[in-house]
């Protein structure tokens, strides 16, 4: 990789985290440099000597350890202020994720989007995945709804009183089922058809970005290692030691096998009821994605992508 190629890194780093108003330390802009293609070890005091150089051309601004845009100075006191108000959003996600683990089929229950990040605004509500065993899917979202109701947000919810620390259980994972790359040219290894694709580019990102708050038998480190195709998009972002064992137990495959029929209707009962609202998500009887929040950031990712500078 050449200078030239490591400054853009670097910039898009911070530039993609600036449309969330979240400036960096130097050692998160390493974590998530894009794209970084080159065999000499990169170290976070390279890091730091390139940031000093854009600094200097007023490229960027340092403020104590973060760094950001030249017109988001906004940005350092307000990472402060998020992180406050995402503690109280954490100890509640907690909480939930203690009420829904009863049930057993349960394998992982992980906290994303902004939350993950510390970076919650006061209105935001809560971003959760779950991912749960082969053909329970669709039962697991209906006890969902019945343990979190009144606290799961509705989805024509339009107030911030209305979103404010409520649930949003956007995403719905079986443990056979967990490559969530957006495009394949090779359905073994799971690679995205284009690196640089803004959906890729996002989904890569909130993927290696996510909490769990429970996990069992290390299926989010399998999860990890379903997506590893995220590895060529964020190299430096490691979230964890992707040492696991894989193994079906019998009493996994009992629940499988005794929870299938009523998973089945309760598939069948909720797609009709969906039906005519589906847009973007993508549903299926082995996974269910909620996004609405992805399509506001596609148009400015893919004009940062396509940025020279």
């Amino acid at each position: 990789m050449s200078k030239s190629q490591l400054k853009h890194s670097i910039l898009l780093s911070v530039k993609y985290s600036s449309l969330f108003s979240y400036p960096l330390s130097a050692k998160e802009i390493k974590y998530w440099l894009p794209v970084y293609s080159d065999k000499i070890p990169l170290t976070t005091k390279t890091i730091a000597a390139y940031l000093s150089d854009l600094v200097k051309k007023k490229q960027l601004i340092k403020k104590g350890t973060l760094y950001c845009l030249p017109n988001q100075t906004h940005v350092f006191a307000l990472r402060q202020k998020r992180q406050v108000i995402s503690q109280t959003k954490w100890q509640i996600a907690k909480a939930v994720s203690k009420r829904l683990v009863i049930l057993p089929w349960i394998k992982t229950i992980a906290v994303t989007g902004s939350l993950a990040m510390n970076n919650c605004e006061e209105t935001a509500d809560i971003d959760l995945m779950t991912i749960c065993l082969p053909n329970t899917l669709w039962l697991t979202r209906l006890l969902i709804w019945l343990l979190l109701f009144p606290q799961r947000r509705s989805p024509n919810a339009a107030t911030p009183a209305n979103i404010k620390d409520k649930i949003c259980d956007n995403v719905y994972l079986e443990s056979n089922y967990l490559n969530l790359s957006p495009a394949s040219t090779d359905a073994n290894r799971g690679e995205p058809a284009s690196l640089l694709d803004p959906k890729s580019f996002y989904l890569a990102h909130e993927i290696l970005q996510a909490k769990p708050v429970f996990d069992s038998g290390g299926t989010y480190a399998v999860f990890l290692d379903q997506n590893r195709w995220t590895n060529k998009l964020f190299p430096f972002a490691k979230p964890y030691n992707l040492i696991y064992t894989t193994y079906d137990s019998i009493g996994d495959k009992a629940i499988s096998f005794v929870i299938y029929l009523p998973n089945l209707l309760a598939f069948i009962f909720q797609y009709l009821f969906m039906s005519r609202k589906i847009t973007g998500e993508s549903i299926s009887f082995h996974r269910a994605l909620f996004h609405p929040k992805q399509h506001s950031f596609i148009s400015p990712l893919s004009s940062l992508l396509k940025s020279k500078q």
